[in-house]
């Protein structure tokens, strides 16, 4: 039967387990010395089968000899005995010296005799682990395990060309092997440098490819790439801009004279006294008259230089132009026609101002004013269509809250009151609700009237709400409700007066009369429960 330590080898093939290893190492110690006691008692001890063999006979080494530091003759078997007597010694050979090369690398940890597996097993066997680990040496205590992995890393860094050294430093330093191992195994990004060329983490530089480059323009659709000229596409044929000149000049050629070509004509017409040039863009031609100055010689439309508006019409806009209004030299044509008609309205306006007695700064303060004018205008045109909306809205929405408070039996209207006042609008009676609606929808549609922007504003809001809660009867709420009608009014009439004085309509000043407020009406409409709203116009 095998025992339970007869699997450990202990690196002798023929001992097969522990129990062998013993027997055998017994038979082969020697016997001890006995006592002269036991001697005599026993006799002596049998001769041993196992004799130790005879040792070999150690012959010492020989003494120096005179010989040994004679020459000794050199030459091929057979020449005279001093043949080569005086022959140059050789030069006793010396082993270049090289360089040590490192010792291989040895990671930590890596193997050991039987008694260094025991000793591991039994501290795995401390660590939580089991008897196969402590029988076979597996390690498995965290700080072997870890060592372990980290004797690996080493490893890997050394195959992937890492100084063994620089490594073995690591081991000790988490912070340097964290970054070691991001060199080594990481990502290899690299930095451009531009024209192809990259740079990597190490530092080398390598060209990466080779950019295309950027074809040269040579003019006439030539370009210039790759070392040599083409044509990559073919222009377009365009009209030169002296094409009038050239046609003004073979139509007025004299009778029997032939026309240069266009060619020799471009080349000459700079030099020529009597060229043809280009006014603008209207398409005029003119040239330098015998006078030294220049003279149209075509126009965009037939006739004289004379400007083509009327007396009337020039008479007109040149008092808008008087009044600062700056658009009105606009749109009087182009080219010369409409040089001459701006110059017959500036004419007139200058005759205009003289006759008036106005200078220079007259009419640049009727300029600004008239801008003020109309940027007023539009905010008064804003503000009227947003007054209006409201205005008409709320005109709506009074006679309902007053046909809504005649249907209140004059006994509730304390407790009406109180709820309004309290903000509350929620009761079961259809009478109250519709009271405490109408109510609230009258007070929403003043606020916007009272406002010149048109937006409702809580204070006014509150302000109408106080005035209608604070009634205490028919009669009260209904002259509550003429109160904001006639409040309401009041802008109407400052919106209508600011107009009159913007426009000049019917002569009106900014110190004009307020018109009197209207006369309190009664309510329109009437509300029943059993007929509801209705209209007594």
């Amino acid at each position: 039967m095998a025992g339970l330590l007869d699997g450990i080898n202990f690196g002798n093939g023929n001992v097969g387990g522990l129990l062998d290893f013993l027997k055998n190492n017994a038979w082969q110690q020697s016997t001890s010395p006995m006592l002269p006691s036991d001697v005599a008692q026993y006799g002596s001890a049998p001769m041993n089968a196992y004799a130790a063999a005879p040792q070999p006979q150690v012959v010492p080494a020989n003494e120096p000899n005179a010989l040994d530091s004679a020459p000794w003759p050199q030459g091929p078997v057979g020449a005279p005995r001093n043949a080569m007597a005086y022959a140059p010694q050789p030069a006793p050979y010396m082993p270049q010296s090289t360089q040590a090369a490192p010792p291989p690398y040895m990671p930590q940890n890596s193997g050991g005799g039987f008694l260094d597996r025991v000793n591991a097993g039994l501290q795995s066997l401390g660590n939580g682990g089991s008897i196969i680990g402590a029988l076979t040496g597996n390690f498995t205590d965290p700080v072997t395990r870890g060592n372990q992995a980290l004797n690996m890393t080493q490893q890997a860094l050394v195959e992937r060309g890492v100084d063994p050294r620089v490594a073995q430093a690591a081991a000790v330093n988490p912070e340097l092997m964290k970054e070691l191992v991001k060199q080594t195994f990481g990502p290899k990004t690299v930095q451009s440098l531009g024209d192809g060329y990259v740079a990597d983490s190490a530092g080398n530089i390598r060209r990466a490819y080779t950019p295309d480059r950027a074809p040269t323009p040579l003019g006439e659709g030539y370009i210039y790439k790759d070392g040599k000229v083409v044509r990559a596409y073919e222009p377009a044929d365009k009209t030169p801009t002296s094409a009038q000149e050239y046609e003004y000049y073979k139509k007025n050629l004299p009778e029997g004279e032939t026309a240069m070509s266009y060619q020799k004509w471009i080349a000459t017409k700079d030099a020529d006294p009597n060229k043809v040039n280009v006014l603008g863009k209207g398409g005029e031609l003119w040239q330098v008259g015998p006078d030294g100055k220049p003279v149209i010689i075509h126009k965009n439309q037939d006739g004289s230089d004379a400007a083509s508006i009327d007396d009337k019409t020039a008479g007109l806009l040149a008092e808008r132009v008087l009044a600062g209004d700056t658009k009105a030299l606009t749109g009087l044509g182009r080219g010369a026609q409409g040089a001459a008609n701006i110059l017959k309205i500036q004419r007139m306006a200058a005759d205009i101002a003289e006759s008036k007695g106005m200078d220079a700064d007259a009419i640049l303060r009727n300029i600004a004013k008239q801008a003020e004018l109309v940027s007023g205008a539009r905010t008064l045109g804003t503000k009227s269509t947003h007054f209006g909306v409201a205005e008409k809205a709320m005109e709506e929405s009074l006679p309902l809250a007053q046909a809504a408070s005649e249907a209140l039996p004059r006994s509730d209207w304390m407790t009406v009151n109180k709820l309004v006042q309290m903000g509350q609008r929620e009761h079961s009676n259809p009478v109250f609700k519709r009271f405490l609606i109408a109510t609230d929808t009258a007070a929403k549609d003043y606020a916007r009237t009272i406002n010149p922007q048109g937006a409702l504003r809580e204070s006014d809001i509150e302000y109408a709400r106080k005035i209608l809660s604070t009634a205490d009867g028919p009669e009260a709420y209904a002259a509550a409700l003429d109160q904001l009608r006639m409040e309401a009014q009041v802008m109407h009439r400052a919106i209508q007066r600011q107009r009159q004085e913007a426009y000049k309509e019917g002569g009106g000043a900014h110190s004009a009369a307020a018109s009197s407020p209207a006369t309190p009406s009664p309510g329109a409409y009437v509300w029943t429960p059993d007929k509801g709203l209705s209209n007594t116009k």
